[in-house]
């Protein structure tokens, strides 16, 4: 199975893209390795989950934001692959 058929069967919707805050790319592959960076808890038309767990957010808002986050590295992962695909480059998630 694929990664967007596994995605949509687990009911899971991935975040707009991080817009870029400085001069650097959101994902750089070497190898087989690829190094992420630039995410946080976005969530659309500038607005983050901001805060500190336990002084402005609870706990279930903390873990909210963490789950952010992770749909925000994945959906940056789909979007190289998809992108690499495209270009020939063999990149390979585990079902493309």
């Amino acid at each position: 199975m694929d990664p967007e058929s596994r995605i949509k069967e687990l009911g899971l919707e991935l975040p707009p893209s991080v817009p870029p805050g400085g001069v650097y790319k959101s994902i750089v592959v070497t190898g087989n390795i690829g190094y992420i960076s630039g995410h946080g808890p976005y969530l659309g038309d500038d607005k983050y989950i901001t805060g500190r767990v336990g002084d402005d957010l609870s706990l279930e808002d903390g873990k909210k934001a963490a789950r952010q986050v992770g749909l925000a590295l994945l959906r940056t992962c789909l979007l190289y692959t998809s992108d690499a695909a495209d270009e020939g480059l063999g990149v390979d998630l585990g079902g493309r």
